[in-house]
């Protein structure tokens, strides 16, 4: 009997999410979805408890040739993207076969190279997330700001906010529904990089934050800086 833990359905949602805010903040190219630096950022972001291998082949074999059975809850806009990008990319896709008891290639011939990969893009990604934090702290100083998913979506139907913020284990309905009202409200959105703890965290909280928004900058440029899906900046 095999120990391996099986895909539920809100880990697919999870793993479809987190390639289509890779395809919105344009962080990938179109043809990293079946590399191994995309899955391995998927795993370092905890997208799903399982590792980069489970996840590539999980998308590879299941979720990229069904993804339009996946796409029910999805906006429309979130759909065309999904589905135009899945266009763009067929017959590009590349089922890999990993074997638990021999190495995989990528370990034997590229070890080295998806090291070096490996620390520039936490090195990458650690600079974003200082430069992200530091304006969260000024905005959390001199700016106005509502923190939690009612209050964030208030501000959006009242037409309040500025810049929403999600932290990326946001559930995946509730990020589509304020990515929907943000999308009506032409507001960014911003997927901030940690989790809810790691938001809170860079708010000043004791708490953990899901979600937020920015309805006065203050002294911060946050706004004008912050990579963001939709809006008019």
């Amino acid at each position: 009997m095999s120990g391996r833990m099986k895909y539920t359905l809100n880990e697919d949602v999870s793993m479809i999410e987190y390639v289509l805010s890779e395809i919105k903040q344009g962080t990938s190219r179109i043809k990293d979805h079946k590399g191994r630096l995309f899955w391995k950022k998927a795993e370092r972001l905890k997208v799903t408890p399982h590792s980069w291998k489970s996840m590539l082949c999980r998308w590879s074999r299941s979720i990229y040739p069904k993804l339009n059975e996946y796409l029910i809850n999805f906006s429309s806009e979130d759909k065309k993207t999904l589905l135009e990008f899945q266009r763009l990319t067929t017959g590009d896709i590349t089922v890999i076969h990993f074997h638990d008891s021999k190495p995989s290639a990528f370990s034997i011939n590229e070890s080295a190279s998806s090291e070096e990969d490996d620390v520039k893009d936490k090195q990458e990604d650690k600079k974003s997330v200082e430069n992200i934090n530091s304006r969260l702290a000024l905005v959390m100083k001199s700016g106005k700001y509502v923190l939690g998913y009612n209050q964030t979506l208030r501000t959006l139907r009242n037409g309040k906010a500025k810049l929403v913020i999600l932290a990326n284990n946001t559930p995946p309905l509730r990020k589509s529904e304020i990515e929907y009202y943000a999308m009506l409200a032409k507001t960014g959105v911003h997927h901030y990089s940690g989790n809810n703890i790691e938001l809170g965290t860079a708010c000043g909280k004791y708490f953990r934050v899901c979600m937020m928004s920015i309805t006065d900058p203050g002294d911060s440029d946050i706004i004008k800086n912050m990579p963001t899906v939709g809006g008019e900046q």
